[in-house]
């Protein structure tokens, strides 16, 4: 199994409220999360100090992949070859 994971938003949210076959999908894991669901999951209504605590540790165990415009072409070229809606 490969040691490297890329999860979105919804994944590190249902991680943060304990949901364990998540947990352990992501346990021993080197996991990546883009700048945008760095910015989605600090925008999320309603955080708390705590919430953003939880986000913060969080995200400091994962690396983050920014924007570049090398990035940006793979994603094109992925949204298309599998023809993936825009959300």
């Amino acid at each position: 199994m490969n040691d490297s994971l890329l999860v979105d938003t919804n994944i590190i949210i249902y991680a943060l409220q304990g949901v364990s076959h998540v947990n352990k999908l992501l346990e021993k894991r080197r996991i990546y999360v883009s700048f945008i669901t760095d910015i989605e999951l600090y925008s999320w209504p309603g955080l708390n100090d705590k919430d953003n605590q939880l986000i913060e540790d969080f995200l400091n165990s994962c690396r983050i992949v920014e924007y570049s415009s090398h990035l940006k072409q793979q994603v094109i070229d992925v949204r298309k070859k599998f023809k993936l809606k825009n959300v």
